[in-house]
């Protein structure tokens, strides 16, 4: 049965900025590295708020995370979980509650547009399957988007897209696997640094002197 009144919202997890892409600091130093993952954030927020979600939910690790929803007029989340993950899924579990369908995705997606999500949310046939985008370098996931049902939790990293297939099967979800053209590439590793340099300059010019 499919519930058309289903409402989405999107969780959008943003680490402590001082702490954030340590993985590229042999190529950028702190302030460098804050001013791309902030300007990453407006091009994810950008495309969340053009597409046919109902909800934003900025999930964060301590109160900056105010302060930033409150700058883009988002509503905030500090769900002091474990890690990352664990802040997801308690996040994920109140927004079933309210009855909404969560979707989760991150916040280092600078070729993302409302398309992509729009799609997701088209294949998740209100909440009745799992869609899952992989990440085009680390076999990790670029966005989730949960069922009404139980069964599924988030895992995240390298090799998470294995692990979510096989969480999927093992508990017999109905799932769907898709790749909008804007989610498969997050920017994480010097190798994405110099990918996204060479194969979309006007897009990384942007980021490097954003404000």
């Amino acid at each position: 049965m499919q519930l058309k009144n289903q409402t989405f919202t999107l969780l959008i997890p943003l680490k402590d900025l001082s702490e954030t892409k340590s993985r590229l600091s042999s190529v950028l130093d702190i302030n460098s590295r804050r001013k791309i993952t902030f300007g990453m954030l407006k091009i994810v927020l950008d495309a969340a708020k053009k597409s046919n979600a109902d909800n934003i939910v900025l999930v964060g690790t301590d109160d900056s995370i105010r302060e930033i929803g409150s700058l883009f007029d988002v509503d905030t989340r500090i769900p002091n979980g474990d890690h990352l993950a664990h802040d997801i899924d308690i996040v994920v579990n109140e927004r079933k509650k309210l009855g909404d369908i969560p979707i989760y995705i991150p916040s280092d997606l600078p070729l993302l547009n409302e398309t992509d999500i729009n799609q997701v949310i088209k294949f998740s046939e209100f909440g009745q399957k799992v869609v899952l985008v992989p990440s085009s370098s680390d076999g990790g996931t670029n966005c989730i988007s949960f069922n009404v049902g139980t069964g599924f939790s988030c895992q995240l990293g390298e090799n998470s897209f294995r692990k979510h297939l096989d969480e999927c099967k093992k508990n017999l979800i109905d799932y769907k696997t898709i790749e909008p053209q804007g989610m498969l590439f997050d920017l994480d590793t010097v190798d994405d640094f110099n990918k996204l340099q060479i194969d979309y300059p006007l897009i990384f010019n942007s980021l490097m002197n954003s404000n």
